[in-house]
């Protein structure tokens, strides 16, 4: 089933109603697809945002403070 196809059977309630018995079954339970419930790791970490949080170290704040290029503008107090 075309993209077009599934989205107006979602829409319009007339059009779904026409649909034959094969072309129902074609048709996901949900139109935006599995719930964020029921999605497993290999999927949510394929999902956008779905990579852990970089790790920052108590070395890497020190030396941003230390480097005069990248240094902020107020004083930061460790």
């Amino acid at each position: 089933m075309n993209t077009e196809t599934l989205i107006r059977a979602w829409k319009d309630p007339s059009f779904r109603a026409s649909l034959t018995s094969d072309q129902l079954r074609a048709l996901p339970e949900n139109p935006s697809g599995k719930p964020m419930t029921e999605l497993g790791d290999d999927e949510l970490t394929d999902a956008v945002g779905g990579r852990a949080p970089p790790t920052t170290s108590i070395t890497t704040i020190r030396w941003s403070l230390s480097n005069p290029c990248i240094r902020p503008a107020t004083p930061v107090l460790l």
